[in-house]
């Protein structure tokens, strides 16, 4: 490279970093591949925990019924399964269980690990959309910065191929 970076039509601040360009050329195209990599379906985990909320949304009526607990210490709960509704009512959930377990824990079915599974079943819920929802804004741009880098590349390596062709044509 030393040799072309005397040439008088080499750009002498980009040649020494062909290398580094094509590495990031490479990297960023591998960025792009995974993030164009399938979206997690989350169908499977919204179904399950559509169930264990309205199965300790039961529990919880029963409880309010016997005077336990308010009715409408829950009563923004459940009445969709949108991903975002379930998961977050989960995390509720469990946290009210947890506020309230003093006055339902000797009376209920529900437990403090039930409580616990239920946090963490929403809370997986709502880490996988934020990770599907921001793949797109990922791949934007990861695709930008691997044109960039592509341009950088073939800029230099047009011209070292330049650079070349004249070292030869003096050379002849």
């Amino acid at each position: 490279i030393a040799d072309v970076v005397q040439l008088p039509t080499v750009t002498a601040l980009r040649m020494p970093r062909l290398r580094d360009y094509a590495l990031a050329m490479n990297h960023w195209h591998s960025v792009v591949k995974m993030a164009q990599a399938p979206a997690p379906d989350l169908s499977g985990a919204v179904d399950a925990g559509v169930t264990t909320r309205d199965r300790i949304v039961k529990d919880l009526s029963a409880l309010a019924a016997h005077g336990l607990l308010e009715a409408n210490a829950f009563a923004s709960i459940g009445g969709t399964a949108s991903y975002r509704k379930v998961g977050q009512d989960l995390i509720d959930l469990g946290t009210l269980i947890h506020a309230r377990w003093s006055d339902i824990g000797a009376k209920s079915l529900l437990s403090l690990s039930a409580a616990d599974d239920a946090i963490r079943q929403g809370q997986e819920i709502l880490r996988t959309m934020v990770e599907r929802d921001r793949a797109p804004t990922n791949l934007a741009t990861a695709s930008l910065l691997r044109s960039k880098a592509f341009t950088l590349f073939s800029r230099t390596y047009d011209d070292a191929r330049q650079a070349l062709r004249a070292r030869e044509r003096t050379h002849v």
